[in-house]
């Protein structure tokens, strides 16, 4: 019985134990999504650009967008252009999402980047390698060197 008490003791007892274990430090883990190149919805008004490489989302409307050009039959170039932009999207398997985009139910495309996504692992789905969104750029002013009348006698 006395044996039995020591051992409840010692369970909850508060010093430190010699034989204690210290725990170890759990593994760090990258927390990656897996990546699909566009997303799908009913009943649209707009869609998002996500362009990782500039760390930049756009946001449009399906009312502006006026024509999608697909290079076919490779299927690894597509156009948007709309009232405001140019999108330029260069990847591989990309007509489901020029169909999407026809049908106005793309909710979102995204290009890859390995930082952020794990690879997909099947070679079918659309895979979009970059972004680019032009914009247009407002005028500028030129610059203007002020030119001041020549006196005579100085040179």
């Amino acid at each position: 019985m006395a044996d039995d008490d020591d051992e409840i003791d010692e369970l909850w007892s508060t010093s430190v134990s010699k034989a204690a274990t210290p725990k170890k430090s759990p593994a760090l883990v990258v927390d990656h999504k897996n990546y699909s190149a566009f997303e799908a919805k009913d009943k649209l008004l707009g869609y998002v650009v996500r362009c990782t490489s500039t760390r930049v989302h756009y946001q449009f409307f399906y009312h502006h967008l006026l024509t999608i050009a697909l290079n076919s039959p490779d299927d690894d170039f597509f156009t948007l252009i709309t009232s405001n932009a140019v999108i330029q999207v260069y990847g591989r398997n990309l007509q489901p999402i020029t169909s999407a985009f026809g049908l106005h139910t793309c909710h979102s495309i995204t290009e890859f980047s390995p930082d952020v996504f794990l690879p997909s692992s099947d070679d079918s789905q659309p895979y979009i390698e970059k972004i680019e969104v032009l914009l247009p750029q407002p005028p500028k002013k030129p610059e203007r060197e002020i030119l001041r009348p020549k006196r005579e006698g100085m040179k």
